[in-house]
């Protein structure tokens, strides 16, 4: 059964042999470049977090 992206619906690559996607392990929708991970609780995949290094920070108030 192919993984679908949730967004664009495109099928996303894996190993045959896996019946559900890995949790930890993340998975790109060649489209639409998205990452996503495996919420087990929901039993679907969702876009993954940002590691804080790339997250937006709000802008430095200059001193002045």
């Amino acid at each position: 059964m192919p993984w679908l992206c949730p967004a664009c619906h495109t099928p996303i690559r894996h190993d045959e042999l896996e019946d559900k996607p890995h949790s930890g392990v993340r998975y790109r929708c060649p489209i639409c470049r998205l990452d996503f991970v495996f919420d087990e609780d929901r039993n679907q995949l969702v876009v993954a977090p940002l590691p804080e290094d790339e997250a937006v920070r709000p802008p430095r108030k200059r001193r002045g």
